[in-house]
């Protein structure tokens, strides 16, 4: 059949199978470029993610070293007048992160907060799993984004425990990090890859 083909029926034939070679050659590497595409930019993402966890994990690290030294300062001090004096002054000290804050005893029970009309004023902590951690163990802790649906701001507790002269814990300083602080939002905005993916 092929032999008794005028040549413009074979010319034609073999220029749209050309054609079809070039389109499955040019569509093969244009899958191939966007694949490596979008493997480059997840490997940036991945990349781009683990410093941040890195240095927020280094940020974390550093809020809680303050908590114990400063809770520990606290709990040193020889009366609830130059307690509460001391928890003032930590809460300038510690900036954003002591807009709230809470001195417990070593059970998990208040002793005061700053300021002192605070709405997480109940008596007893201890139901807090972080603040259970210490009173077990003596592990600082974070918690999980707390936000109970009843109007309060979510927010994230830091719990680590202040120690007396003998480095005995004698207390527990808490600070309630409101995540909806400009200084603090920018942590756990989303990461967009993409036009519709998300990572947070």
């Amino acid at each position: 059949l092929w032999h008794r083909t005028s040549l413009t029926v074979k010319m034609a034939v073999l220029a749209a199978l050309g054609l079809v070679v070039v389109f499955a050659a040019f569509s093969s590497l244009s899958l191939w470029a966007l694949n490596q595409s979008t493997k480059r930019s997840l490997e940036e993402r991945l990349l781009l993610a683990q410093v941040a966890a890195g240095s927020i994990d280094h940020y974390n690290s550093e809020i809680l070293n303050q908590l114990a030294q400063v809770g520990s300062g606290i709990i040193n001090a020889d009366n609830p007048k130059l307690e509460r004096t001391a928890l003032r002054d930590a809460q300038s000290q510690l900036g954003n992160i002591g807009q709230q804050l809470f001195l417990l005893d070593k059970q998990g029970k208040l002793i005061m907060s700053e300021p002192a009309n605070s709405n997480m004023t109940q008596g007893d902590m201890s139901a807090y799993l972080d603040i259970q951690r210490i009173v077990n163990d003596g592990s600082a802790s974070i918690s999980n984004v707390i936000d109970d649906g009843a109007g309060s701001r979510p927010h994230v507790i830091y719990a680590a425990p202040a120690r007396d002269a003998s480095a005995s814990i004698a207390g527990i300083l808490v600070a309630s990090v409101d995540l909806n602080l400009p200084s603090i939002g920018g942590f756990i905005q989303g990461i967009k890859l993409g036009h519709t993916g998300y990572a947070q």
